[in-house]
């Protein structure tokens, strides 16, 4: 994949931006988004399927996780483990 992390991150952030009427200003790589109440699940859902297209990888359910998803940072972590898997 030819993505590179800046532009995973880049997507993120205007993907969440978008979905919750943030300016990207609103939010920095480590605000909890789900748990600081910017984005819901429905959002969480749109992330899974913004990382699967990103990475050309399927996400499991069970990595679906906090530690995974809540914030910038962490979305751009995990799809870059997702892609060098």
């Amino acid at each position: 994949m030819s993505t590179s992390m800046q532009e995973i991150k880049e997507e993120i952030f205007k993907f969440v931006c978008d979905d919750a009427a943030l300016d990207r200003g609103d939010i920095e790589e480590d605000t909890l988004l789900f748990s600081g109440g910017y984005i819901d699940s429905i959002t969480v859902t749109g992330l899974i399927s913004l990382v699967e297209k990103l990475t050309g990888t399927l996400v499991p359910q069970s990595e679906v996780t906090l530690d995974n998803f809540d914030s910038v940072a962490r979305l751009t972590a995990y799809a870059s483990r997702r892609i060098n898997q």
